[in-house]
């Protein structure tokens, strides 16, 4: 009988086709590498994508996983569906991970494992591999940012950006504090659960193959750039 509940929150926003028959496929091998003991909840939000297959699809779902769906009409960000899906989540830890699985399930399951050993936050690092598959400006941008926020913030943590993450209660409080909707997000969380002396863990991860990555609109660049001004002005002195 299953002991520690685990919520899997995954914000879903546009999926490229097939995206959702791979859902399905990577929690069925999610679930086959996770230990009785354990009981996953996966909680999708919708965060404004207009699917009228996704019902239906992520009811059937559910018939057979314990999984919550979650939509409202306007797109918000990828900050406020993760806040979304968090606040529904009363459980015992909770996992952050973007709905394609970049990392694949091995990665899901060691952030899993180093929140049983007793980390209250853990983190993940992105490897070269993942850098070299993103299109030449979102790689550049990446690593100027990853210096950047290394630099303003003063973290321990050198890459704080990586989709997927993991924490307990403590981190499900703080998390709920942050106010970004957008993707800095992360960033936001990181260092509010740093001023509060939360326990670190970072895990390397790797990206899977067949992985694709958009690019960033001039508008997404001005919008983050004003966040990241908003979160050292009110978090980072």
């Amino acid at each position: 009988m299953p002991v520690l509940s685990i919520s899997i929150v995954l914000p879903f926003y546009k999926p490229l086709p097939g995206r959702k028959l791979s859902f399905l496929q990577n929690i069925a091998e999610l679930e086959r590498k996770i230990p009785p003991k354990i009981c996953l909840a996966y909680v999708v939000v919708n965060d404004g994508t207009e699917d009228e297959d996704a019902i239906d699809f992520f009811e059937e779902i559910s018939k057979h996983y314990n999984l919550r769906y979650v939509c409202y009409k306007h797109n918000r960000g990828k900050g406020h569906a993760l806040r979304a899906g968090v606040a529904l989540s009363n459980v015992d830890y909770i996992v952050l991970s973007d709905f394609d699985f970049p990392f694949g399930t091995d990665n899901i399951v060691e952030v899993i494992n180093q929140l049983l050993m007793g980390y209250e936050v853990v983190l993940a690092e992105r490897d070269e591999h993942y850098f070299r598959n993103l299109p030449a400006k979102r790689r550049l941008i990446s690593k100027w940012y990853m210096k950047l926020s290394k630099l303003s913030l003063r973290l321990s943590v050198d890459d704080v950006q990586a989709g997927i993450k993991g924490f307990n209660n403590k981190g499900r409080k703080i998390f709920l504090e942050t106010r970004i909707d957008r993707f800095l997000i992360d960033t936001e969380f990181v260092l509010r659960a740093a001023k509060n002396n939360l326990s670190f863990k970072v895990i390397k991860v790797s990206l899977r193959e067949g992985i694709y990555f958009s690019d960033f609109g001039a508008r997404t660049l001005l919008t983050e750039f004003r966040n990241f001004i908003a979160i050292v002005r009110t978090i980072g002195m």
